[in-house]
């Protein structure tokens, strides 16, 4: 009898270590992350910059914060990234970070598409309708 009572016990601790370390390991790997990318975007990455506009528009691996996240598209922006371009002109239709103005919406997703970024097209097409 005893001996079921340590099997079940076994049993509880794996079940709660399949059940949680995924979880752990993800929130460890996600902090590494943002700890790296703060540091290249920090360094000057531009690259870095934009992904972390993203990581902040998302909440992906940090908690979602429109300010930061157009900060950072900002900043990526301002030194030519046209994927920061999408992020800016997302927000200035949105109104999320900065007051809502159609007109920069605009200008930011021209610009992303003239410097070929596919959906920025689609954002355009979607002003004109």
């Amino acid at each position: 009898m005893e001996m079921i009572g340590i099997l079940k016990r076994q049993a509880v601790i794996v079940l709660l270590f399949i059940c949680f370390f995924p979880t752990m390991a993800v929130a460890q790997v996600g902090q590494f992350k943002l700890k790296q990318v703060l540091q290249d975007a920090n360094a000057g990455d531009i690259s870095a910059c934009a992904y972390l506009g993203k990581m902040y528009y998302e909440g992906t691996g940090v908690a979602q914060n429109y300010n930061e996240a157009f900060k950072w598209y900002q900043k990526a922006a301002d030194n030519g990234d046209a994927d920061a371009y999408v992020g800016l002109g997302v927000m200035y239709c949105n109104g999320q970070g900065v007051a809502q103005n159609y007109n920069e919406a605009f200008k930011w997703f021209q610009k992303a598409a003239d410097n070929g970024v596919a959906g920025a097209f689609a954002y355009l097409g979607d002003m004109y309708y």
